[in-house]
């Protein structure tokens, strides 16, 4: 593939490169998957497919060149791409997790959600220098260690990206290893960041860690059915909760 096919989408911050691999029969290796995020400064590389279970297929590759069972801002950004190439508002798109309808509402993408699968899990995990941190572990299409703070100065003062790399690579979450979300729960706002797995750093936004939040925080009591999250790009994720089976992702998604 040349370079020059790649088309550059942005999912509330969270950036990828998108190629059409339809009528393509090579295997994408690892070290092209590598050397495209790093030419076009993207968190990973997406690939339009042809499916036999929905209408297309979406495979997703890390930065670090690993394949992911699925990505959210992903989702929401090759819904951006299909609706370029073919002008279609709605569709559904088959991911190593499950299935997913993608909507278009202008610059806004969504994806509906079913979290009925979503099972919370508490740990609490022995890290270095003697520290340990209580975990809300969750699958929402990929695996999430989540960690709740209750205040603005814990938020700032957290050191994500150490923590974050440690129970990313914890023998507690091998051979698969985790994604690492921070989470604060202000009234107004949800402040979501997320370590993410095979990227190996805090990215701008991720998809599965907003769900991951407001699946932590909705099984800890929380009653409302809207979450505004706020990622570290501050390109706002809307979550609506129409009901305890149907949630609906939505953010903006920028061409690039």
């Amino acid at each position: 593939m040349k370079l020059s096919e790649a088309r550059l989408y942005s999912g509330s911050g969270n950036r990828f490169a998108l190629f059409d691999w339809r009528k393509v029969s090579q295997e994408p290796t690892s070290q092209w998957v590598v050397e495209e995020c790093h030419f076009h400064g993207v968190d990973g590389v997406i690939l339009l497919c042809c499916s036999k279970k929905a209408e297309h297929r979406m495979r997703i590759y890390n930065a670090n060149g690993s394949e992911a069972e699925m990505c959210g801002n992903g989702l929401r950004c090759l819904g951006a791409y299909l609706y370029d190439l073919l002008g279609t508002e709605e569709m559904t798109v088959e991911t190593k997790a499950a299935t997913y309808k993608l909507v278009v509402e202008g610059r806004w993408v969504g994806v509906w959600v079913d979290p009925s699968a979503f099972k919370v899990v508490q740990k609490t995990l022995s890290l270095s220098r003697g520290t340990t941190v209580n975990l809300y572990c969750i699958d929402t299409g990929v695996p999430h260690a989540v960690s709740l703070v209750e205040s603005e100065k814990e938020w700032e003062a957290f050191q994500i990206e150490m923590v974050g790399s440690e129970v990313r690579f914890h023998p507690e979450f091998a051979p698969r290893g985790t994604n690492f979300t921070l989470v604060y729960p202000s009234t107004e706002m949800v402040s979501v960041a997320t370590y993410e797995r095979g990227v190996e750093r805090v990215t701008g936004s991720c998809g599965t860690g907003a769900l991951a939040a407001v699946a932590v925080l909705v099984d800890q009591g929380d009653v409302r059915t809207e979450f505004h999250i706020l990622p570290p790009s501050n390109e706002e994720i809307l979550i609506e909760l129409k009901d305890p089976n149907t949630w609906l992702m939505r953010g903006e998604v920028i061409r690039e």
